[in-house]
């Protein structure tokens, strides 16, 4: 400790003048140079540049993540709701469904099945009145493609070939196979817009033809009885309107199509939506059509220039169509995509850590249970995923596996959405039955190492603590 004094002071007792005036010279010459100096200029102008491309990007990026959801969010205003719930259904309906190529197919099937479905319906409205009728549904038919100069061109050849379709000409077989190909755009249909709505069971067959049978035959009679009353003669051609006709169509669509009840509030507001779309694209398709597609097409395939424009124009249409299915989603369940943060399921796994699917399940069918002891009745996927806050299509995929396993049953009739009950007593469900049938690791053969050793020892324990344990015990025990 002594030798260390006298370096302190040596410190304390060191002269402070030195260093200032040896810097002073510098700093005079700093003063004195000239203001134009290129050794300081370059470097403020680089400064000055930095600055705005720096807050510019701020600015872009806290705009894309304004715009373009990443995040949950809990509490938005009234506008930003709007806004998310707007991008849920474009992320929805572009890259979570893919309904590009669901609108393909359904395209294809429409090219194959609009001359036979009309020919069809023109067969039925002929026996009773062909004049009235089959001037009625060249009105309709005009109203469903673009307004484009050769639309009564279309129209009036698309009618003289269905005209062709009947019983003599076709035969038997002909004429089942023509039914046939319109049933198949009907199953095509319905199975895209199940896939909508995230339902998983089908209607049978029978039910399925039995409501194909009555669009096909009941439509066209209400029309021509419509026609042959004089009082309401002129309404049925005030709904023979296009925005009417289109929209009714639509509202019907997007409520009987999906194999779930869905209420008509959103049935109309993605029924209306639609037909507003469609009557604009009409416009702007028929310019389009009219003054530029038609003039490129003629010189590559002649008289046969107008089918590229009808094949661009159903794939369009069913595009919208499709995008009004999703709006009629969202506006349904817009209460559960709020618990969900307003984000879609494939962002949301980028960001959340996935859970145990064995547990999660196990605790879905906690709650089906304890539901139904107590209350007598099920729950439906909406009501779980609400509850846990989880994402429809994992409580889908999930009941799904415990429905194909038997554990749960779908009490639901056609006209209401799922509900799910228990498919055994209480007591002959087993909780280790039901991990063990989500935990797909138990089947993998361990390494004979240290670290196999204990993946086998907690295999063990945990069969111990729940081998018994059954779904009575757990909803007879109070819940905390």
């Amino acid at each position: 400790m002594a030798n260390d004094v006298p370096a302190d002071d040596a410190l304390d007792d060191a002269p402070v003048d030195d260093a200032p005036a040896d810097d002073a010279p510098a700093a005079d010459a700093l003063e004195d140079s000239d203001d134009s100096s290129p050794t300081i200029e370059p470097a403020t102008s680089a400064s000055s540049r930095a600055d705005p491309l720096a807050g510019l990007r701020t600015r872009i990026t806290r705009l894309r993540a304004s715009l373009v959801p990443r995040l949950p969010e809990v509490e938005p205003t009234r506008w930003r709701r709007v806004w998310l719930l707007s991008f849920f259904v474009l992320r929805r309906w572009i890259i979570e469904d893919r309904c590009g190529g669901m609108a393909a197919l359904l395209t294809m099937h429409t090219l194959l099945s609009t001359v036979p479905f009309l020919g069809v319906t023109l067969l039925i409205v002929g026996l009773m009145d062909p004049v009235s009728g089959t001037a009625l549904l060249e009105d309709i038919f005009r109203s469903l493609v673009p307004e484009t100069e050769r639309a009564a061109q279309m129209a009036t050849a698309a009618m003289g070939l269905a005209a062709r379709v009947n019983v003599g000409n076709l035969g038997a077989w002909g004429f089942l196979v023509t039914l046939s190909i319109a049933f198949v755009l009907f199953s095509t249909l319905e199975q895209t817009f199940n896939r909508i709505w995230r339902v998983s069971r089908k209607r049978s067959v029978l039910v399925k033809f039995t409501m194909f049978y009555t669009l096909a035959t009941l439509g066209p009679a209400l029309m021509l009885y419509s026609l042959a009353q004089p009082l309401v003669a002129g309404v049925t051609r005030m709904v023979g309107l296009p925005v009417l006709t289109t929209g009714a169509g639509l509202v019907l669509l997007n409520r009987y199509m999906p194999h779930t009840a869905v209420r008509w509030g959103p049935a109309l507001t993605g029924g209306l939506v639609t037909a507003v779309l469609i009557e604009i694209g009409k416009v702007v398709f028929g310019i389009y059509a009219t003054r530029f597609a038609l003039q490129t097409y003629e010189g590559l395939y002649g008289p046969l220039a107008v089918f590229p424009i009808i094949i661009v124009w159903s794939y369009l249409s069913w595009m919208v169509i499709l995008l009004g299915a999703q709006i009629a989603f969202v506006v349904q369940r817009r209460r559960y995509i709020a618990l969900q943060g307003y984000l879609n399921r494939y962002v949301r796994e980028r960001i959340e850590v996935p859970n145990d699917s064995g547990r999660t399940a196990a605790r879905l069918l906690l709650a089906i249970c304890d539901r139904y002891s107590r209350r007598g009745r099920g729950l439906s996927p909406e009501e779980l995923g609400e509850r846990f806050r989880l994402a429809l299509d994992r409580v889908s995929e999930l009941l799904g596996q415990l429905h194909k396993h038997g554990y749960i049953v779908d009490t639901d009739t056609d006209d209401e959405a799922q509900v799910f009950v228990p498919a055994r007593p209480l007591d002959q469900i087993k909780l280790i039955d039901v991990l063990v049938l989500f935990d797909h690791e138990q089947s993998q053969q361990t390494r004979a190492d240290l670290l196999g050793k204990v993946f086998e020892d907690l295999d063990e324990a945990r069969l111990r603590i729940v081998a018994e344990t059954s779904y009575a015990e757990l909803v007879r025990k109070p819940r905390g």
